[in-house]
């Protein structure tokens, strides 16, 4: 009990005396304005390249395709490809646009032109048909010869 008394007491004391620790600095002078004139810092060299664009887009087919044109929903949201004169993929075979439809993940590989992506090539990852194996029964049939 002693210990908390003591503590808060220095607490306060803390609290209401903030000069308490002040009032054993010197003072010291004020700063004096630099004589000479402060140099601008070194300016960038100018940037020569364009701006980074994307060169691909991969995601997953939005709706059914319109003409050669397709929406495909990606990180950063939804971009239309525009895919006439493209060259169409199926994993490693070559397709055609009948490959895509919505829910397929693609990649399209062109430029980005006025808010559309012109596609020069398009892989499409088609989802796997399911194979269902039949269960194969063997049978055995003996026959018996007739009896002399």
């Amino acid at each position: 009990m002693q210990l908390r008394t003591v503590f808060t007491a220095g607490v306060l004391t803390a609290a209401l005396l903030p000069s308490f620790g002040a009032a054993a600095q010197t003072p010291t002078a004020p700063a004096q304005p630099p004589t000479a004139p402060a140099q601008p810092p070194a300016a960038r060299p100018a940037r020569t390249h364009m701006m980074r664009t994307a060169n691909s887009v991969h995601g997953v087919v939005k709706g059914a395709p319109t003409g050669n044109t397709f929406v495909v929903a990606r990180r950063g949201g939804t971009v239309t490809v525009d895919a006439t004169g493209a060259t169409f993929k199926s994993r490693t075979q070559a397709a055609t646009i009948d490959m895509i439809k919505s829910g397929t993940v693609v990649t399209a590989k062109g430029s980005m032109q006025a808010g559309v992506f012109k596609a020069t090539e398009v892989i499409a990852y088609p989802r796997a048909s399911k194979i269902i194996k039949k269960k194969t029964t063997t049978t055995t049939t003996t026959v018996t010869p007739p009896h002399p």
